[in-house]
């Protein structure tokens, strides 16, 4: 199911003529990586078009059986592959295929697709801001969207810990029969302790270091050379495990005999030429998302603390920051 709302995220192909004549001259001044990055758009925007017509298999949440579910947003597969040794829940790492490439398509064909009574039995605790557009209280037995008070001006994102705190105060105050817990992390902005990315300090809503007004993200700076692959992913692994020291805080202050960590998409990181995520994009770096099975136990080593946080920043500024121009 594809809703109309998605196109003013997509990046519509230009024309034969104009697309020929502008990589034409990119050669010519040696812009390859810009090269590829418009023809993976290309084969991405047909790959789209081809994949309503061949749906892949893809697997809706609510058809596995879970009592509390995790979603790390943006995180791929090999990704988590990369550092499951250094968190004993991850110790069996398998893979389902999601119902999106982006977090508003993965939202619109989960729940859509949903039964009302199990949508009813579940609460979620959401720190995507895409809940907006698909959401309402009626959907859910309780929906707590912290990005409403959550966000973070310096770091530009929703941090972690305020999405524990609200999923433990929800779990032990409410015992929802089912809860969803969506974390932004791995997603970039990259805000886990790092050093990977120290000249790499983007405005999201003017220019970055070097003056140039569309690096707007990492992998914005990556697809045009600005940084290297290595330097990039460490950040992005960074990430991960910056996001992974909550859901340990969580595991231990919730109970759930079946906690499932999982993702909304992946990322692409070149492949077909694209980074980033864009909606439709059927390539196994994107549709393919983490599977764990684990289990957690109130042990009441931590206790929430609420905290709202005023922002600045529009709902458009905010899904800037985050990559949605």
């Amino acid at each position: 199911m594809y809703n109309t709302q998605y196109l003013r995220y997509v990046q519509i192909p230009m024309g034969l003529t104009e697309l020929f004549t502008r990589n034409l001259n990119r050669v010519k001044r040696g812009e390859i990586q810009e090269l590829l990055f418009e023809g993976g758009y290309e084969l991405y925007s047909a790959s789209w078009r081809l994949g309503k017509l061949l749906p892949i298999d893809e697997t809706n949440i609510f058809d596995r059986d879970w009592d509390v579910l995790v979603i790390l947003d943006g995180c791929r597969v090999d990704l988590m592959h990369e550092i499951k040794s250094e968190y004993e829940f991850l110790s069996d790492i398998n893979e389902i295929t999601s119902t999106g490439s982006m977090s508003l398509e993965w939202m619109e064909n989960t729940f859509s697709n949903a039964p009302s009574q199990e949508l009813a039995s579940t609460a979620y605790v959401t720190s995507n801001l895409f809940s907006r557009d698909v959401c309402d209280d009626e959907m859910f037995s309780c929906l707590e969207e912290v990005w409403r008070y959550g966000w973070d001006d310096e770091l530009n994102t929703i941090p972690a810990r305020p999405v524990t705190d609200k999923a433990i105060e929800v779990m032990r105050s409410d015992s929802p029969e089912r809860m969803i817990v969506h974390y932004m992390q791995p997603h970039h902005p990259f805000i886990g302790e790092n050093e990977s990315l120290p000249s790499f300090n983007p405005d999201p809503f003017g220019r970055d270091n070097n003056g140039i007004a569309e690096a707007r993200t990492a992998w914005d700076a990556l697809r045009r050379g600005e940084l290297t692959y290595e330097a990039v992913w460490q950040a992005y692994k960074d990430n991960l495990r910056y996001v992974l020291e909550d859901v340990s805080i969580l595991r231990e202050n919730i109970r759930a005999d079946k906690l499932a960590i999982t993702a909304d998409h992946g990322n692409a990181v070149g492949e077909w030429g694209i980074y980033d995520h864009p909606i439709g994009f059927p390539h196994p770096a994107v549709k393919n998302v983490p599977w764990v099975e684990t289990t957690a136990k109130d042990e009441h080593t931590y206790e929430p603390s609420i905290t709202e946080q005023t922002s600045s920043r529009s709902i458009d500024e905010r899904l800037s920051a985050l990559g949605y121009k």
